[in-house]
């Protein structure tokens, strides 16, 4: 278990890396395009890596078990209610 935690480490930490790599990448703007602009590459690269920044440490961190339960289309259904709450009463 602590080498797939090292391994998720190490994925977040690599993903940071290519944001960095990212924006330094092409100078202030980087080519084509202004920031901001939808064709600008480097936003794109920028924003991807982000986001799979985001997805790892959320897949690493999250527990079995948390303190609010988002019901909603893409999350947890209303049939999950009752399941969730059982586990919290039980976890203390």
């Amino acid at each position: 278990m602590k080498f797939v935690f090292l391994l998720g480490l190490l994925a977040i930490i690599g993903a940071l890396a290519m944001a960095g790599r990212a924006m330094l990448q092409g100078g202030r703007n980087g080519k084509p395009g202004e920031p901001g602009e939808p064709g600008n590459p480097k936003g794109k690269r920028m924003a991807r890596a982000l986001a799979l920044r985001v997805a790892l440490s959320i897949a690493l961190f999250a527990v079995h078990d948390a303190d609010a339960l988002d019901v909603g289309p893409g999350a947890a259904a209303p049939s999950d209610i009752p399941g969730w709450h059982a586990r919290q009463v039980a976890r203390g």
